[in-house]
């Protein structure tokens, strides 16, 4: 979760942002085993390799993938991260436990792609051009019998209250669909 967007002096972003993740997820907090993580994943990417060669993409190949992968994740983790318990309501009535990972990145460049919530990401960098209003809606799928009644898609003009009306299109099958 993106909590703020700031400038530094040398031009770049400074996102400061929250990762929350369940107690059951979280990794053995002993690390005995952490020497040890490298000289096996050497070992499990020869067999997969060697396995892969011998007999191609098979259940047990994915499943040595996934654990290389997972090997090799765990061993690239930071264990210089905050951690801080925390409890997370994804709806009224639902406690999950589990720990807070504040995190800040640095970037040149922010992509916005969050979706309805955009117009909030965008004003954290100084952009109120623009205000997000979610609206749900449905598609109707007419036969291919209806599609000769247009050769053109017809896309109304927004009403300001009420939101983009309707837009009506042939398929690529020859159907009209209607919506949303």
């Amino acid at each position: 979760v993106v909590k703020g967007i700031a400038k530094d002096d040398d031009g770049l972003f400074k996102i400061s942002a929250d990762y929350w993740e369940s107690s059951a997820a979280m990794h053995p907090s002993s690390k005995w085993w952490r020497p040890f993580l490298a000289p096996a994943l050497v070992v499990m990417l020869i067999l997969n390799g060697v396995y892969f060669f011998t007999y191609g993409q098979t259940v047990l190949g994915t499943t040595l993938n996934m654990v290389t992968t997972i090997g090799i994740s765990i061993l690239f983790t930071s264990d210089k991260q905050e951690l801080h318990p925390s409890e997370f309501e994804p709806s009224k009535g639902t406690n999950m436990t589990g720990v807070a990972v504040k995190e800040t990145i640095r970037a040149r460049y922010i992509v916005n792609a969050a979706g309805c919530q955009s117009d909030e990401i965008a004003k954290m960098v100084g952009d109120d051009s623009f205000i997000i209003k979610p609206r749900m809606g449905e598609y109707i799928l007419l036969h291919k019998d209806e599609g000769h009644k247009t050769r053109h898609i017809l896309f109304p003009a927004p009403h300001p209250f009420l939101g983009k009306g309707v837009l009506v299109q042939k398929t690529l099958w020859g159907n009209l669909i209607l919506g949303p």
